[in-house]
């Protein structure tokens, strides 16, 4: 019998990247990214590991460097040189983002009439 991969080791890990790209604060410029917050464009989010290390390490998730690398890389991660500004460039993370989640609408939930 299989377990739950929402149960498992990578199941946490996949939610706590999930919660580190999109419910924490997140870089508004690329400048950003080298104080350890996640930067989304163009489809693409970008993080440096070791943000991202110190990150689960404050959440309790305590995995040895080699195993994050091997999770992110199930993900779709690649190591990649980001450009930061005209003379710096830095290694980052690059993973597919998270789409947002999507709002279905309801229409117009209060008519014109009166309640009473």
């Amino acid at each position: 019998m299989e377990a739950d991969e929402q149960a498992s080791e990578f199941g946490e890990f996949k939610d706590h990247l999930e919660d580190f790209c999109v419910n924490r604060g997140k870089a508004l410029t690329r400048e950003d990214i080298k104080i350890g917050k996640p930067f989304t464009e163009e489809g693409k989010t970008y993080f440096t590991f070791k943000g991202f290390q110190n990150y689960l390490v404050r959440k309790g998730l305590k995995l040895k460097r080699n195993l994050i690398k091997a999770y992110l890389m199930d993900l779709n991660g690649n190591k990649k040189k980001l450009y930061i500004n005209k003379s710096e460039n830095i290694w980052v993370v690059e993973i597919p983002a998270f789409e947002k989640m999507k709002i279905k609408s309801v229409g117009n939930p209060i008519k014109n009439e009166v309640p009473f």
